[in-house]
């Protein structure tokens, strides 16, 4: 095996270990259940190395949770706590932070890990924000179903300069044309 294959192979098993460790604290419905460690596998953290990584997990997509991995102690934390039903669709994580798409309301919200907890940014539209480097996040906003006139009647690319700020439609489409979006730095 080429030591490029069998690196991805440890990578591929190292992440494997790890969902498997936060998999053993969900039960069905999404409800979060005590795990039975809260640390990964001194193989798994060797082989990912340092830093951060983010599992998003539950019984099904519409149930799941966010959660965090320190890849230099190996422990386990669970970021949400949404009910079945409610759960975080998608994220995105920078050194700026790190953006969620929340349905704990029913509705699906951008919003912004703030101090451990989830808050709403301005106009909170969205399910699937990306966050760059600098802190700038978009998001894909869909037009409301029926809607003809007016700003749900099209797919928008949402912007926000910060999390601070307000957001504007940097694009639209019509209905169903804009579908998902990826955000890397230049050379990606």
């Amino acid at each position: 095996m080429r030591s490029r294959d069998r690196q991805r192979s440890v990578v591929t098993m190292a992440a494997a270990c790890a969902g498997l460790v936060v998999l053993t604290a969900c039960s069905p419905g999404g409800v979060s259940a005590r795990p039975a460690s809260r640390q990964l596998p001194a193989r798994a953290n060797a082989a990912l190395g340092t830093g951060t990584l983010y599992l998003l997990l539950g019984d099904v997509a519409i149930s799941a949770n966010l959660w965090r991995i320190d890849l230099d102690t190996g422990r386990v934390r669970q970021l949400t706590f949404n009910r079945p039903q409610y759960g975080v669709s998608n994220f995105s994580a920078s050194p700026a932070g790190l953006v969620l798409g929340d349905a704990r309301s029913g509705v699906d919200s951008t919003e912004i890990m703030v101090r451990g907890g989830p808050q709403l940014l301005s106009g909170g539209v969205g399910d699937s924000p990306k966050i760059s480097e600098a802190g700038q996040i978009v998001d894909v906003a869909s037009a409301e179903q029926g809607v003809r006139h007016g700003p749900w009647s099209h797919d928008r690319l949402l912007y926000w300069a910060s999390p601070s700020s307000a957001y504007r439609t940097m694009y639209q489409v019509p209905p169903e044309n804009l579908i998902s979006i990826a955000w890397n730095r230049p050379g990606l």
